[in-house]
């Protein structure tokens, strides 16, 4: 029992580190996210200034906008479906932890019977 409570420990800690992992990768997308809004508010800020020279690079800004445009709805569904991974290990990361900790129980509840065990023998042999 204390071998597959071993294993069951290495198991956790990797689901630990997988779940890490995923919660990072939500985050960076996230940052991804939030530097492309500013960078959007930024060009729409700049196209509609009323400086002479938005008027010369309108047809680049609008490019570079339409471009951050695409660039946030694939981040978004990255985002999304990274979201359901992160969840997935989390419950992956639950499971593992509730099995370890239904394993530590038996092997301690299974130590205290042993020892009573010898306790008893103990006992019954000096007894005699």
């Amino acid at each position: 029992m204390n071998e597959k409570l071993r294993k069951l420990r290495r198991i956790l800690a990797v689901q630990t580190q997988l779940a890490r992992l995923a919660r990072w990768q939500c985050a960076e997308l996230r940052a991804q996210q939030a530097q492309l809004g500013d960078e959007q508010s930024k060009l729409l800020n700049w196209l509609y200034e009323d400086i002479p020279a938005a008027a010369l690079l309108s047809s680049a800004v609008t490019r570079r906008l339409e471009m951050v445009s695409k660039e946030l709805v694939l981040l978004a569904a990255r985002q999304e479906a990274q979201s359901s991974r992160e969840l997935d290990e989390r419950r992956r990361l639950r499971g593992a932890e509730q099995l370890t900790a239904t394993l530590e129980m038996q092997v301690s509840q299974s130590d205290l019977q042993r020892q009573s065990e010898e306790t008893i023998v103990i006992a019954v042999k000096a007894e005699d």
